[in-house]
């Protein structure tokens, strides 16, 4: 229940393609300063925020948050009876079509269709968010057991956005570096070390971030590229056609 020292935000149905993308959603919830607790029950998350706490970077968050992971936008609606709502819900917000034309969340969204994902968070792609763009004198060339995969154009939604795309590359022991240039970074991989779960965790971060998953082609070498390339898994229309 809402009041005016608790403000409680519900995101249902979330899907988590593997484990770091999971973690990166709740490292990203850590960061909010407004951010007192969550809980789950059944497919859906409870977060609970202090309105005090509450501003305008915080409410951007959720919004870049809700918006990367594909949840119900109308879950957002709640921050209207904040004391920012006004902020918030101005159709001058680039959000705001998203999240209030359209009706509020069902009351038994807990247990009835779990939201898809094609319900629209349609906003155009370069609205809100932000791209890097690095020097143009940058050596990128692969070396033994290594290959170069290449990330172009990501467009990060926000600053925590941003740092979980990072983040995620830096938990992979598969990763040994990242350069950028232009509108391109190139990411070194070792195909010969770890397992074949961290070249999964590459696809998924791919496929979270609407990176060219085509790129990940040259991820059919070394100790794992027959398991990688294995039509039984979920990336490989994406990756091989």
């Amino acid at each position: 229940m809402n009041d005016d020292t608790t403000l409680i935000l519900e995101a249902t149905g979330v899907l988590y393609q593997l484990d770091f993308d999971e973690a990166a959603f709740f490292e990203w919830l850590d960061k909010i300063p407004a951010v007192r607790s969550y809980d789950g029950y059944g497919r859906t998350l409870e977060i609970t925020l202090d309105p005090a706490v509450v501003d305008e970077a915080a409410l951007s968050e959720f919004v870049a948050l809700y918006r990367r992971y594909h949840v119900d936008p109308a879950e957002l609606q709640v921050f209207a009876a904040h004391h920012l709502g006004g902020w918030f819900s101005s159709p001058d917000r680039f959000w705001h079509k998203e999240i209030f034309d359209r009706p509020p969340p069902a009351e038994d969204r807990r247990s009835g269709e779990l939201f898809s994902g094609d319900h629209p968070w349609s906003i155009e792609p370069t609205v809100g968010t932000h791209m890097n763009v690095w020097p143009p004198d940058v050596d990128v060339s692969p070396t033994p057991d290594h290959v170069v995969i290449q990330a172009t154009g990501v467009r990060y939604y926000s600053e925590f956005d941003e740092a979980a795309f990072f983040e995620r590359l830096d938990k992979n022991p598969q990763v040994e570096s990242s350069r950028g240039r232009g509108d391109t970074l190139y990411i070194d991989v070792n195909v010969n070390t770890g397992d074949d779960a961290e070249l999964s965790e590459l696809a998924a971060l791919y496929a979270r971030y609407d990176i060219d998953m085509t790129e990940l082609r040259v991820l059919n070498a070394g100790n794992f590229g027959p398991d990688f390339s294995d039509p039984k898994w979920w990336w490989h229309k994406a990756v091989f056609g």
